[in-house]
């Protein structure tokens, strides 16, 4: 018989760097709407979804993306879509795993915010989830 190989997975492509901007203004000042809920086990707020609508600082406006994003390394312009990270990808560009959170199941860095305790909770207590 012949020897069996285990599957093997692509090294991940870390993600660009992106600056963003206002596009009417310039400013740097800005936000997005999301939701978190808090995990007990971890004592933290959890990331849960991140929403279209942004707003700047700088000069109030806002509106579903309409930030500049440009790499920067490379100076060109990038899509939103960047904006909800790769499916394999941790936003820190080492090319970490993303794994489901236990609590949220959105993808989060095991590398990066490993799991503080052994407790796994089954669900969110604050949407009853």
């Amino acid at each position: 018989m012949g020897t069996v190989k285990a599957p093997t997975t692509p090294a991940a492509t870390p993600r660009p760097r992106i600056r963003m901007r206002c596009p009417h203004c310039g400013s740097e000042a800005i936000c997005k709407d999301a939701w978190a809920a808090w995990d007990e086990t971890n004592q933290r707020w959890e990331l849960g979804g991140v929403y279209d609508s942004e707003t700047c600082i700088g000069c109030e406006r806002d509106g579903d993306e309409m930030f500049e994003r440009t790499d920067i390394a490379t100076g060109l312009k990038v899509g939103s879509a960047i904006d909800q990270g790769m499916p394999v990808n941790c936003a820190s560009g080492q090319g970490h795993t993303m794994q489901p959170h236990p609590v949220t199941g959105a993808p989060y860095c095991t590398a990066c915010c490993p799991l503080q305790d052994d407790r796994v909770p089954t669900k969110i207590a604050s949407t009853g989830d």
